[in-house]
C-alpha cells in the first residue's frame, strides 16, 4: 500500500490515522513496509534515570518482528559505550554500534579532513572518544566543538572557543537543545552556550545532531536502509518529527518526555503543541529551513512538524505497526 500525505488524527488503540482528503476517499496510514525503527532515548526510552513504561518490552518486539532497530540522540555528554550500559541497567540491551550521536558524527566529521584540531569545550568521557583529533598544547584550533557543559565548563572554555572562533576556527555544535530535563528539573542545555557564541562571534555553528538532515542520512547509512522505509519514533515535534519528515522518512510521536507536556493539554496543542523548552526555530535553521508559523503558532502552509502518527508511548509502537501490516 502507497504511503500519502495525510490528514492526521491522534492514533490510539481504536483510532488508525487516515487520509480523509476530498475526492480522495479513506486511506488508512501504512507502516507495513518500515524496515529500520529509529528511536530516540531521553523523552521516548527513558526520562531521567527511569525507563519509560515497556520500553524494554517494546524494543525486544520491535526487534523480534525483524525491524533493524537504532537510537538516534542528542545526547552529547556521554560516549555509546556508556549509553549502552545506561540501557542495560533499564533492562534494554543493545550494542555500541546500536546508537548515533553527535558526538559518532563529530568524530566521523573530524577524521575525515586533513589534519583537524579541535578544541573541544566537552566532558572527558566525550574528549575520550575523540582520540588523536584534540589541540594539544601551541597548536591553532581548526575547530571548536560545543557539547553539553554540564560537565563543569567555565568563563575560560567559553573565552578559548571565542578566540579561536575569531582567529578562524569554523564553529560546530552537537545540537542546539535550550532546556535539558533531568531527575530534579530543567537545566541549562548546550544550546544556551552555542548561542552566546555565535552571538560574540558573529558566527553561526555548524549544527552536528538532530534535526540535522545530514544526522538522519548516517543513522540510515550505518544500517544500509533508506528514508522511504524508515520511521523515527521521538518526543520532539522539531528534533524527531521535523527532522524525520526532511529527509523524508516517517515519523510516530510518543506522549511522554516533551511530548507529555506539549500535548496533553488544549491549550498547549493551540501554542502549536511545543513545550517549553522544546528545539523550536532553534531546530528549523538547524536543518537549515525556517518554518512559518501559522495562527496560534501552528506551523503554516501545512508544511510543519505534524507526526504521521501520535501514540501514549513506546510501549504502544509495535502495535501501531502491527496494525497497519
Amino acid at each position: 500500500m502507497s504511503t500519502r500525505r495525510l490528514t492526521r488524527r491522534p492514533w490510539s488503540a481504536s483510532v488508525v490515522p487516515t487520509d480523509t482528503r476530498a475526492g480522495g476517499g479513506t486511506a488508512v496510514l501504512s507502516f507495513d513496509d518500515v524496515e529500520v525503527v529509529l528511536l530516540d532515548l531521553d523523552g521516548t526510552v527513558y526520562e531521567g534515570s527511569r525507563p519509560v513504561q515497556g520500553a524494554g518490552q517494546a524494543v525486544e518486539r520491535l526487534r523480534r518482528s525483524g525491524l533493524t532497530v537504532r537510537f538516534t540522540t542528542n545526547t552529547d555528554s556521554t560516549s555509546p559505550a556508556a549509553l549502552v550500559e545506561r540501557l542495560a541497567g533499564m533492562g534494554v540491551p543493545a550494542e555500541q554500534d546500536d546508537f548515533l550521536t553527535p558526538v559518532v558524527l563529530a568524530r566521523r566529521l573530524f577524521e575525515g579532513l586533513p589534519a583537524p584540531r579541535v578544541l573541544a569545550i566537552a566532558s572527558p568521557a566525550v574528549r575520550d572518544h575523540l582520540p588523536g583529533l584534540l589541540c594539544g598544547p601551541g597548536d591553532r584550533p581548526t575547530h571548536v566543538l560545543v557539547c553539553d557543559p554540564s560537565y563543569g565548563a567555565a568563563y575560560a572554555d567559553l573565552d578559548a572557543a571565542f578566540r579561536a572562533v575569531r582567529d578562524g576556527a569554523e564553529l560546530v555544535a552537537t545540537q542546539l537543545g535550550r532546556i535539558a530535563r533531568r531527575d530534579d528539573g530543567e537545566h541549562l542545555d548546550t544550546g544556551g552556550w552555542v548561542r552566546l557564541l555565535e552571538y560574540a562571534t558573529g558566527v553561526e555553528a555548524r549544527v552536528l545532531g538532530k534535526p540535522s538532515p545530514e544526522f538522519f542520512r548516517l543513522a540510515l547509512e550505518t544500517v544500509g536502509g533508506t528514508p522511504e522505509r524508515a520511521l523515527v519514533v521521538g518526543d520532539d515535534l522539531d528534533a524527531d518529527v521535523a527532522g524525520a519528515h526532511a529527509v523524508g522518512a516517517r515519523s510516530v510521536l510518543v506522549r511522554t518526555g516533551k511530548a507529555s507536556r506539549a500535548s496533553g493539554s488544549p491549550a498547549s496543542r493551540a501554542s502549536g503543541g511545543r513545550a517549553p523548552g522544546a528545539s523550536g526555530d532553534w531546530a528549523s535553521r538547524a536543518s537549515g529551513s525556517r518554518v512559518a508559523r501559522g495562527p496560534g503558532g501552528r506551523d503554516g502552509g501545512g508544511g510543519g512538524a505534524e507526526p504521521d502518527a501520535e501514540v501514549d508511548g513506546l510501549a504502544d509502537v509495535p502495535d501501531l505497526l502491527a496494525r497497519s501490516g
